[in-house]
């Protein structure tokens, strides 16, 4: 709710609407943001996230730089409309699983050379150390004999340089 020396779409408005866009755009719970607040050292609850979202408590300059902080915006866009913020969390959240999808990708590289490289190693029937006898390569049928030659011969390279879909 404006106070009486507060417009409708007043800074302090525009704050807590961003406030609860941005805590929801993140999956953020309002106990959760709370805590973290407690941990900058302010004294908030879930119930302190409520009142400022609703209008029905205002925010301290510290509490509002804290705030601004922990959702990752500057203090002064949270204090104006909502078009700019949304753009902006959107682009932020998009980064951070940008980043995370490389580091998984990443991984998965390492795990699928690694494991192709164990195939290789396995079934190659010139090395006098591999693991598999050539009597196990027997019970094998041409066609999985096959897949095995196909498989163990694709690097992650190649695949990463194929046109998706």
């Amino acid at each position: 709710m404006p106070k009486p020396d507060e417009s409708p779409n007043s800074p302090e408005d525009h704050f807590a609407a961003n406030l609860r866009l941005l805590r929801d755009h993140r999956e953020l719970s309002q106990e959760s943001l709370a805590k973290q607040m407690t941990e900058r050292g302010y004294r908030w609850q879930q119930a302190t996230v409520y009142k400022i979202e609703k209008g029905e408590r205002r925010m301290q300059l510290g509490e509002a730089l804290a705030v601004a902080a922990i959702l990752g915006v500057p203090v002064d866009r949270m204090a104006e409309g909502t078009g700019d913020i949304v753009a902006l969390s959107k682009i932020k959240k998009a980064l951070a699983e940008l980043a995370d999808l490389r580091q998984r990708l990443e991984r998965n590289v390492q795990a699928y050379e690694s494991t192709r490289r164990q195939l290789r190693s396995m079934t190659d029937q010139s090395d006098p150390w591999s693991e598999v006898s050539t009597g196990v390569m027997a019970m094998l049928t041409d066609q999985e004999r096959q897949e095995i030659e196909e498989a163990a011969a694709v690097e992650a390279e190649t695949i990463a340089r194929q046109p998706p879909f």
